[in-house]
Formats: structure tokens, C-alpha cells, sequence
């Protein structure tokens, strides 16, 4: 946690189309013998295509999504804290926000000395791709990837633009690979790597070493020999009819993002474990609270877990528990008993940010 109480989130939400943006637009056309242009596929906005996307620039902006709220704020950011964050200088911070200002990506005003108030403009359109109809419907065009902040700090130490927009898109692919197609792993073919690193990568040799910084992150492999081409062919194929354009050129990269640090894994297991927490909570709590009649929704639940981690989750519920157990309050009492009764949620969150709060401090 920063001095300024700014708390990077857990789980961080990148439309697909950012990702191919910061990444870097393919120019490889040709696919399945039609021409498909990935500007217009994920409805890349003039902003984002005009924005020169250089490394620190590409670790800023991600940097403002990690850090913003769900309406793209940033409340008394500081420079200091931002360069220290993406490992560049104050002066840089200040040249980036100029150029994504002037295209209309971030509005931003300094509040005093060193701290700003930072608005990442059209928010939900551009950085969660999500589509808000008339009826309240919500939709999503192409989709989004969830990161892990431990991954997303490996990102900001990344000092090579090209291991940078790789691992972007390395992300992006298993995220539709892995995660929508529920394959093993994802392949990157030859062609779609030169699509979107520039041409003097464009041979195995760099490719492979831009790959090898890449394994804090990602289990990935060069797919080279015959041997290894013939497993993945006889194992994926039925999964994978695609599978043979992909490796039509010999060379590909296949990987996987290790378990412990797949965001939608650990949202996965941490949203149960926190059901659990609730359930025993209520089990306990009958003898003080009227928690069956004054519940929280599984949605709430899962904002809680997915904001706070399952563990402090708990912790925060225990926390409670003690409250009413040893009558710490004594005649007050009543007005938590009352508070609890008309918004359970926010008398739990509130308690669960705070506990969060001074944890963060101590990291």
C-alpha cells in the first residue's frame, strides 16, 4: 500500500481489445483464407490507435487500470508512487499523461504538488469493453482477460518492449484458449507472432529469447522438433481442428500461465472458500444476529472475495463475531444490532476494508 492509501486490485479486468492495442495491432491479415483486420475486429477506438504505445507508456496506462476503481478513478495518485511503480522517472509520468490526455484517453488534474486526480475516460467502453443497453442489459463485444496482481508487478519489471507486448498477447491467448475454449494450453503460431512484433524479431531465434524472461509467468515452450510437433498433434488435435494451420510453419510457441497466479482460478477457488466463511459466520451469528432474515446476495459475496481475498474475508467475519460475543460496545451495542439489520453488506464491507486497509500498510 502506498502512502497514499493506494491499493492496486486483485483481480484486474483488461478488455481484449486493450490488450491488442498495447500489444500491438497485427498486420497479419490472412486468416482461414479471408482477410480480417484486428482494428476493426475488436473496435479499436481512434484514441488507442493514435497513442504511441511506447514501453513506459504501456506500463503506465496499465498501471492506472490496476489502481483505478470500478468507475476509472484514481483518487491523490501520486508521481512518485507511479514511477516507483513501472520503474521509471516522474518526468516520464508527466510526458505520458500529457500524450494519453491530449488523445483523449485520461483526464487529469494535479491536486497539490505531486498528487493527481486521474479519470480513465470512457472507462467501461474502453477498458471493460461492456455495452450498457437501454434495458439494463450488459454485453460485451470481444471479451475480457482478469489478471493477477502478482502478474501484473511482473509486467511493470519487464524492460524489453517486445517480452512486454508478448506477454500481452500470451495473456490475451490463453484467456481464449484456455480459459473460453477450455483447452490445455495455448498456441501461438509463427505467423501470429510476426503479425504483431516488429520485423527485425520476426525470426526464431530473438523470439525464443524473448520468451526466456517470460517463465516467472508462464510454463512455455518452443515447439521446434518433430517429436514435440507429433505429441501435441496426436493430443490436441480432436480439441483443436485448427490445430494444423497453426503449425503449418515449423515453429510455435505453447504455454500456459502457472496455476498459482491464474486470476480466474484464484477467483475461482477464493469465491468458494468465502461461501464457506459466510455459512459458518451465519451459523454462529444466529445467537446475536438476525443473519437469515438480513443476508448478503451470492453477487455481494463474490465482490467481497474477489475485492478482499477469502482470507480476510474470513478474518474480517471472525472480527465481528468477537464484537457481539464479548459485548465489547456494552449499552452501543444495539446501534451495530441496527446497522447490521438495515444493510448487512455495507456493515460487513465496511469492516472488511478497514481490516484490509491496515494489512496492506504492513506490506
Amino acid at each position: 500500500m502506498s502512502e497514499t492509501g493506494t491499493i492496486m486490485n486483485r483481480h484486474i479486468i483488461l478488455s481484449n481489445k486493450l490488450l491488442v492495442a498495447l500489444s500491438g495491432i497485427s498486420t497479419w491479415t490472412s486468416r482461414d483464407g479471408e482477410y480480417t483486420y484486428e482494428k476493426h475486429n475488436y473496435h479499436i477506438s481512434k484514441p488507442y490507435l493514435e497513442q504511441k504505445w511506447t514501453k513506459s507508456a504501456i506500463r503506465q496506462f496499465l498501471a492506472y487500470v490496476s489502481l483505478a476503481n470500478p468507475e476509472g478513478h484514481i483518487y491523490f495518485a501520486s508521481e512518485e508512487e507511479l514511477s516507483k511503480l513501472i520503474h521509471c522517472s516522474v518526468r516520464t509520468i508527466q510526458e505520458n499523461n500529457k500524450s494519453f490526455e491530449k488523445h483523449g484517453i485520461i483526464q487529469f488534474q494535479r491536486i497539490w504538488g505531486e498528487f493527481l486526480d486521474i479519470h480513465i475516460c470512457d472507462y467501461t467502453k474502453e477498458v471493460r469493453d461492456l455495452d450498457v443497453t437501454d434495458s439494463g442489459e450488459v454485453s460485451s463485444r470481444t471479451g475480457y482477460t482478469s489478471v493477477w496482481h502478482e502478474v501484473m508487478g511482473e509486467l511493470f519489471k519487464i524492460e524489453n518492449i517486445n517480452e512486454l507486448r508478448l506477454a500481452l498477447r500470451c495473456l490475451l491467448l490463453h484467456e481464449k484458449e484456455v480459459h473460453v475454449q477450455q483447452l490445455d494450453e495455448a498456441i501461438l503460431s509463427y505467423d501470429e507472432i510476426k503479425g504483431f512484433l516488429p520485423k527485425y524479431i520476426g525470426y526464431k531465434k530473438a523470439i525464443k529469447q524473448l520468451t526466456d524472461n517470460l517463465s516467472n509467468i508462464f510454463h512455455i515452450s518452443c515447439l521446434e522438433s518433430k517429436e514435440m510437433v507429433k505429441e501435441l498433434f496426436h493430443r490436441q488435435t480432436k480439441k483443436r481442428p485448427s490445430l494444423m494451420k497453426k503449425l503449418a510453419k515449423p515453429f510455435a510457441l505453447s504455454f500456459e500461465i502457472m496455476k498459482s497466479d491464474d486470476s480466474r482460478l484464484i477467483r475461482d477457488k477464493e469465491r468458494g472458500e468465502t461461501m464457506i466463511h459466510w455459512f459458518e459466520f451465519k451459523k454462529t451469528a444466529r445467537n446475536y444476529l438476525a443473519v437469515d432474515k438480513a443476508g448478503i446476495n451470492q453477487k455481494d459475496l463474490n465482490t467481497l472475495s474477489d475485492t478482499y481475498g477469502s482470507s480476510v474475508v474470513k478474518e474480517g467475519l471472525e472480527r465481528i463475531l468477537r464484537v457481539f460475543e464479548q459485548n465489547e460496545y456494552g449499552h452501543r451495542l444495539h446501534i451495530l444490532y441496527d446497522e447490521f439489520k438495515s444493510e448487512p453488506y455495507q456493515f460487513v464491507k465496511k469492516r472488511i476494508h478497514s481490516l484490509y486497509l491496515s494489512k496492506s500498510a504492513l506490506m
